[in-house]
């Protein structure tokens, strides 16, 4: 905000990280605070401003020249401009419902206030404009309630109302990275490491239910281990848990938190042509199910939504798309197909109430929204300054992604207003991340599959659940229950590694578990700090 001096306004302005600008270079569309917070303060900037007296306010709220209306031009680009013109008599004659503007050309536009339209049945009349069907109209982080003329907005369970904002309680969010073969976590402006894996990581999510996190390495292994830190009960450091091995090349993986399974998506390299495949088991990795075989597609990613019971994945064959499924596999459908080219990255915002999916497409520098079944498509952010955006994802009111050819990770208002903000930079590119926080999902929905009665899997659907098998084996005959399969044992949770100040814990070949303690410190937990000696 603007600095005082004996009570007169400044003319600098401190940022949020306490950096000093010039106040004229405030709400100026460029992000003059290295923290963005000079653009991205949407009170202050005023994002919603009122047209001038002299301007027109078109129904998607642009503003144009009085003199523009009713020309047969389409200045407001949506036709808001054009309706309701008549060529002769006058505003006192009109019986226009609300607002009447004489034209200067002569006759009159019957016009309706801010929050409704111009009735389709009779051009006198105005009509409640609803303004949660459409984002642009309302930018509720959340939920949107339609009134008379207008709109509230609130927060699902777990947020608290802040202006224009939807804050989480509990633990501040952390965010973590894949960065090579490594897991690191930033949280509340401090990085440290807590996974040192042999190879590279190419794919990653997380269980806020049981405080997890799950990934596939080059190699092919599927892993897992606690998020250190995350809650009270959480150890203070990672070690990794092998879980199984996929055929082929993961690009992403995706935890449904309530029927407790794991989806990915595969490349599968053949002597013709590459296939995508999308595969589910349970989430320690037991039951591995090929669920949807794409001869002519590469998956790219994929997202679940267990609340709606749908999974989501990106694609490019053809034709670039994403396409949606009962979690089961069954009743496939296209969602968006068309002005896609590398569709890369895909997330779900699960608290908006439309469950908005998220999409980067790398080859277009653009990332796009839409509602869960392909409506109110929206672009969020595009231009050179995106990077090529490869992962992402969003949680509260923001958007992450980590471009492609810059190692780091941005951020942007999830509607795409304000500036860019770069969160992080790295050495290595960001081969995935995810952000951490106990209410970033819905952990009260429902779960059929709690007394489906499988044997094997059970797979989530939008009318209930439905019961699947391993690869290679079927059910039992006359039963969609029992699978003739071998039933496994469910495997420990990882070992919780109690290493401290960072300390990694390291695994030998007899089993024995070891701290690898940081610089400065020393003991069998890394707990004692090494005094420095000072030379006199």
């Amino acid at each position: 905000m603007p600095l005082k001096t004996d009570g007169v306004n400044s003319d600098v302005f401190r940022c949020r990280d306490g950096q000093i600008i010039p106040s004229i270079k405030v709400c100026n569309k460029l992000a003059d605070c290295i923290d963005g917070s000079d653009e991205n303060n949407f009170t202050m900037c005023g994002l919603n401003k009122s047209c001038l007296p002299q301007e027109f306010t078109c129904s998607n709220g642009k503003c144009v020249s009085l003199i523009q209306i009713c020309n047969k031009v389409d200045d407001c680009g949506d036709g808001s401009d054009e309706v309701g013109c008549s060529l002769y008599g006058r505003c006192e004659n009109a019986n226009c419902q609300q607002r009447c503007i004489s034209l200067s050309t002569g006759g009159h536009m019957c016009h309706c206030s801010s929050g409704f339209r111009l009735s389709s049945n009779d051009k006198l009349r105005c009509d409640d404009v609803d303004e949660c069907a459409q984002t642009r109209h309302n930018f509720c982080p959340q939920n949107c309630h339609n009134t008379i003329g207008s709109f509230n907005c609130s927060c699902a369970n777990g947020y608290i109302q802040s202006e224009y904002k939807c804050l989480a309680t509990g633990f501040a969010e952390v965010l973590i990275y894949a960065n090579g073969p490594a897991l690191l976590a930033l949280h509340q402006g401090m990085f440290r490491y807590f996974i040192a894996s042999d190879a590279n990581i190419t794919a990653m999510d997380v269980d806020t239910k049981e405080g997890m996190i799950y990934w596939v390495n080059s190699n092919n292994y599927l892993k897992r281990s606690f998020v250190p830190n995350a809650t009270r009960t959480s150890p203070p450091s990672g070690l990794e848990q092998v879980l199984a091995r996929v055929r082929s090349r993961v690009t992403s993986i995706s935890v449904d938190w309530i029927a407790r399974n794991l989806y990915w998506a595969e490349i599968i390299d053949s002597k013709d042509q590459k296939q995508g495949l999308l595969s589910v088991s349970s989430l320690d990795g037991r039951y591995k199910m090929p669920l949807i075989f794409m001869s002519s597609e590469l998956v790219l990613a994929v997202a679940v939504n267990p609340e709606i019971r749908w999974v989501y994945w990106t694609s490019m064959g053809k034709l670039a798309q994403i396409s949606a499924a009962w979690m089961d596999g069954t009743n496939r459908f296209v969602v968006v197909n068309s002005s896609l080219v590398a569709p890369t990255g895909l997330t779900i915002d699960y608290h908006h109430m439309r469950h908005r999916i998220y999409w980067s497409d790398a080859m277009l520098n653009r990332i796009e929204s839409a509602n869960w079944d392909g409506t109110d498509r929206i672009i969020i952010a595009t231009g050179d300054m995106m990077g090529f955006p490869g992962k992402l994802d969003v949680f509260g009111s923001t958007l992450y992604w980590a471009p492609r050819n810059i190692s780091e990770v941005r951020r942007v208002d999830k509607f795409g207003r304000g500036v860019h903000v770069t969160v992080s930079k790295h050495a290595q590119p960001i081969t995935d991340f995810k952000v951490y926080q106990t209410v970033k999902y819905n952990l009260q929905g429902s779960n059929p599959c709690k007394d489906a009665g499988c044997s094997h899997l059970c797979l989530l659907t939008p009318v209930g659940a439905k019961c699947g098998c391993p690869e290679g084996t079927s059910f039992q005959p006359n039963s969609t229950l029992t699978c003739a399969a071998i039933r496994e044992q469910s495997r420990p949770d990882p070992f919780k590694c109690l290493c401290l100040n960072g300390g990694l814990c390291r695994v030998y070949p007899s089993g024995e578990v070891s701290c690898q303690c940081p610089s400065g410190y020393q003991g069998n937990l890394c707990e004692i700090q090494i005094p420095t000696h000072l030379s006199g």
